[in-house]
Order: structure tokens, then C-alpha cells, then sequence
């Protein structure tokens, strides 16, 4: 199971990729220990069922997608993340409020301190949704068992 579920993420074992692992092993290694420890647990609760071999295979490969689906959505977290900042920003009744008057400012012709404002205000309206949600990310990633495959694909670009 734990075999089946690194060998998308493993690099090739030439110079390189024998590098990356060992550095993955240095840097991350209670976090390798973690998805050792859900591979083991999940596989435990199979034997213990102790189905025949078609119930088996069934129920591991069942196991096996529903853990490859929690793993994918891991490892493209950083692809959903921009997406996810447009859809929050473009949500947020205030941040059209802030750029309204920018740019409302802007087309009166204000004064420069009233513009300045509103633009620093609407871009630091931005700036803070894309910190929290950068925060977010990155706390799921720090709190999910599989944070070694994570870090590990990130490495095997």
C-alpha cells in the first residue's frame, strides 16, 4: 500500500533522485513516519476483516483510490490556491467597494491622498485575503499525514 501510493511521487533513482530522498528522509522524516503509520493502520483494518482474496482485493482497491484522492488533492493544493484567491476576491462585497471608490477617485479627479488611500486600502484588502488563504494552505499541508508526499513531489519536479 505504501509502495503503491509513493510510486507516482518517487523520483528516478539516478544521481538525483537518490539526492532528493535522502534529503527527504533528513528533512522530513516524522513526517515519512506519519504516512507510514496511516499505510499500517489502513492495512491492519483489511487483515483484520480477514476477507476472502476477491473481498480483499476489492476493499484494497477501494482503499487505495480513496487514499489517492486525498493525496491528490493534497499535492495540487498549490494548483487551487490562485484559483481559489480569484473566486475569494472577486466574492468579497468590500474589496468592490474599496476599488468602486478607487476607482471613483481616480475618474473625479480627487485628491491625490484619497486616491493613494482607496488603492492602498483595496490592494491591502487583497494582499490580506491571499495571506489567509496562503495560511490555510500551508497549515494543511503541516497537519495532513500526507505532507511527505507533498514535499516530496514538490522536490520531483
Amino acid at each position: 500500500m505504501f509502495d503503491k501510493l509513493l510510486n507516482t511521487y518517487t523520483p528516478k533513482m539516478d544521481y538525483k533522485g537518490s539526492t532528493i530522498i535522502s534529503g527527504m528522509f533528513k528533512s522530513h522524516f516524522d513526517e515519512l513516519s506519519l504516512l507510514k503509520e496511516k499505510c499500517k493502520e489502513e492495512s491492519e483494518r483489511l487483515i483484520v476483516e480477514k476477507p476472502d482474496e476477491k473481498a480483499f482485493r476489492f476493499s484494497f482497491n477501494q482503499s487505495i483510490k480513496s487514499m489517492e484522492s486525498e493525496l491528490e488533492s493534497l499535492v495540487n493544493i498549490d494548483k487551487n490556491a490562485l484559483n481559489s484567491l480569484y473566486r475569494t476576491v472577486t466574492e468579497d462585497a468590500s474589496i468592490w467597494v474599496l476599488l468602486s471608490g478607487l476607482i471613483g477617485s481616480i475618474t473625479v479627479g480627487a485628491s491625490p491622498i484619497i486616491t493613494a488611500g482607496a488603492g492602498v486600502t483595496a490592494l491591502s484588502k487583497v494582499g490580506t485575503t491571499a495571506l489567509n488563504l496562503h495560511r490555510k494552505n500551508k497549515g494543511m499541508i503541516e497537519n495532513s499525514e500526507w505532507s511527505f508526499i507533498y514535499h516530496l513531489s514538490k522536490k520531483n519536479v
